[in-house]
């Protein structure tokens, strides 16, 4: 079984993370998100039709989530089998959290290491959520997408070949995805990057 195989995210405690993440966005040029949020998108090197992605992330310095650490900062770790990790890590003496939560984008476990801190272990979604969905002229992410609802862009929208995953968004095609059954989550998300534009050009890209 592997374990980690790769960081999900780092995470830290900011006096001011809003002012802090404005100062980044100044100086290094990183951007957040429309939600604002910080993620670095990358491939996998074995299959690079597979995206993933790792958050930065300032917290408030009095937040709770770090808890019971006491230290400024938290990694987070993606892992394959969360399960299998646990019960390994668990008969291994390690001190595990014995909270699991579970969220459309993934499920998360923690522990403690032999100095104190916290870490996240995160096993990103497979099948239900499979790919990601860009703002092409901005690259900021717009939300990820089910495999039924990737399946259905691709066979409204395709035009040239299979490998498109360049596709331009209107109000009418959002109508007549409408007229089609599209399903109201899609509808929303697409709706909510259009915002008061005519257009938009999205591109997908698979999460691993």
């Amino acid at each position: 079984m592997r374990r980690v195989t790769g960081i999900g995210g780092i995470f830290f405690k900011s006096q001011d993370p809003e002012q802090l993440k404005t100062w980044y966005q100044q100086h290094l040029g990183i951007i957040p998100d429309q939600d604002g949020y910080i993620s670095f998108e990358w491939r996998e090197k074995d299959d690079p039709d597979i995206v993933g992605h790792t958050v930065w992330g300032p917290f408030k310095d009095d937040t709770k989530y770090f808890q019971p650490s006491t230290k400024g900062f938290m990694f987070n770790f993606r892992v394959e089998n969360l399960d299998a990790l646990l019960k390994q890590l668990r008969a291994e003496g390690i001190e595990v959290d014995d909270k699991v939560e579970e969220y459309e984008y993934g499920r998360f476990g923690w522990i403690m290491d032999p100095e104190g801190h916290r870490i996240e272990l995160w096993e990103p979604p497979q099948g239900g959520e499979t790919a990601w969905i860009y703002d092409n002229e901005t690259g900021d992410l717009i939300g990820n997408i089910t495999e039924e609802q990737l399946q259905f862009l691709i066979d409204q929208l395709e035009e040239e070949s299979s490998t498109d995953q360049d596709y331009f968004i209107s109000r009418e095609t959002l109508g007549l995805f409408e007229n089609v059954g599209a399903d109201t989550e899609l509808l929303d998300l697409l709706r909510g990057a259009l915002g008061h534009q005519q257009s938009i050009e999205i591109r997908w890209a698979r999460e691993g």
